[in-house]
């Protein structure tokens, strides 16, 4: 599985996510980029960039549940 990737900007919540993914997941790898060019979900969601694709949320529970099930997903493939 690619890296993890979330926004500096977007990173005053879901930072503390990271270190939860981290714990949960050993082997996904977050990294924190300066910007990711999606600013039109970054102003109004939190999000992770993963595989190109944007997983949003509007709370930290709510996005860690879609990033849960995510990881879930590509480790059965």
């Amino acid at each position: 599985m690619k890296a993890f990737y979330f926004c500096r900007k977007n990173a005053f919540q879901v930072k503390r996510l990271s270190q939860t993914l981290i714990d949960r997941y050993p082997n996904v790898k977050i990294k924190e980029k300066k910007c990711l060019g999606k600013c039109k979900i970054c102003t109004s969601n939190l999000f992770i960039l993963v595989d190109g694709e944007v997983i949003k949320s509007k709370s930290l529970e709510k996005l860690a549940a879609k990033i849960g099930k995510y990881i879930i997903k590509k480790e059965a493939r």
